[in-house]
């Protein structure tokens, strides 16, 4: 992804991550979890042109967020799996 001024959005924007899978049964994509990067943590915004903060990052991994007659509390996040089991580790570099 190439972050330009409009694409980097304002201070306190994230980027939102899917993770989807194929179910071959029904012949279809599915949302399996999700997870959100500030964008802080992908670019340095105070850049002339915005660049990418080389390194590591790690996301935690969400369960879908919308399931309709789930037995929980409106609004709270649960995780994918146990605590570190499937979580996301991403490198940035800068491209050329």
């Amino acid at each position: 992804m190439r972050l330009t001024p409009a694409r980097a959005g304002a201070a306190g924007a994230s980027v939102y991550v899917e993770v989807r899978h194929w179910k071959g049964g029904e012949g279809r994509m599915s949302l399996l979890a999700w997870s959100l990067a500030p964008v802080e943590a992908l670019a340095d915004l105070g850049a002339e042109p915005p660049a990418a903060r080389p390194g590591a990052l790690f996301l935690h991994l969400w369960r879908k967020p919308l399931e309709p007659g789930a037995p929980r509390a409106p609004g709270r996040l649960r995780p994918l799996s146990a605590a570190g089991e499937h979580d996301l580790f991403l490198t940035i570099g800068a491209a050329g």
